[in-house]
């Protein structure tokens, strides 16, 4: 029944596949099959939502990324305004991935960041925050430096007095 009429498929091997799949999941009862496609049809909303947030309209997440994602939701305990929040930083990448959010986000996570207040205080703090450049290095003096020129043992008037009687010469 799910097959047909939530998916409108009738082939009777992707049918025996998702029966496997639930086999595979511990799912017995009609309750615990409610139960998950709940659960599936809201992270699946989640998924879509931030797939499309970083520009990937038209794929679907591998269970790769379905894990990374889960991970962002169940273990950090992001919300998605949060995870939103990590996209937009995709927008500054020629080539986004779901890498790059994540180490956004296990770096606000290892900040404590709980609240999509605590980002924005966050790079509110960063951008307040002098950059700590190093001075640039003084060129060491050489023996070539350290020397007298010809032209030190002149003042600028006998130098251009010089220039001067050389150019009549001339």
């Amino acid at each position: 029944s799910y097959c047909r009429h939530k998916k409108n498929i009738r082939n009777v091997n992707y049918v025996a596949g998702v029966i496997r799949n639930w086999y595979d999941l511990n799912i017995s009862t009609v309750e615990q099959l409610q139960e998950y496609l709940e659960k599936q049809g809201e992270r699946y909303g989640v998924y879509d939502r931030i797939f499309k947030a970083m520009g990937f309209m038209y794929r679907e997440p591998s269970e790769a990324e379905m894990k990374i994602m889960d991970k962002w939701i169940d273990t950090y305990h992001f919300s998605i305004e949060i995870i939103l929040k990590a996209c937009e930083n995709c927008s500054k990448t020629s080539n986004p991935n779901l890498n790059y959010i994540d180490g956004i986000l296990t770096d606000w996570h290892n900040k404590g960041v709980k609240k999509i207040e605590d980002v924005d205080m966050l790079t509110h703090t960063r951008k307040e925050t002098p950059s700590k450049t190093s001075p640039k290095p003084q060129r060491k003096k050489t023996r070539f430096h350290l020397s007298e020129s010809r032209g030190s043992k002149y003042e600028a008037n006998e130098l251009e007095n010089l220039l001067l009687k050389r150019q009549k010469n001339k």
